[in-house]
C-alpha cells in the first residue's frame, strides 16, 4: 500500500502514478489496485466508513458520525 489517505490517492492519479485504478467496494474495506489483472497492485486500503468521513472533508461538507 503506498497512499494513506483519500487526498494521497487523488494527487498520485492525477500525477499519474497510479494509472490505472480499479476501486473495490466492500462492506468493511475499500481498496484501489493500480491496474486490472492479476499482477495488480494494491495501493490504498481504508475502511469505508474513514472514507466516506475523508471524501465528505474534502468536498467541505459537515458530517457526523452516529
Amino acid at each position: 500500500m503506498r497512499y494513506d489517505t483519500l487526498k494521497q490517492l487523488r494527487d498520485a492519479i492525477a500525477a499519474g502514478e497510479v494509472t490505472n485504478p480499479v476501486l473495490m467496494i466492500d462492506n468493511d474495506s475499500t481498496s484501489v489496485f493500480d491496474g486490472d489483472d492479476e499482477d495488480a497492485e494494491c495501493v490504498f486500503d481504508m475502511h469505508p466508513d474513514d472514507l466516506l468521513e475523508q471524501a465528505l472533508d474534502q468536498l467541505g461538507i459537515p458530517h457526523e458520525h452516529v
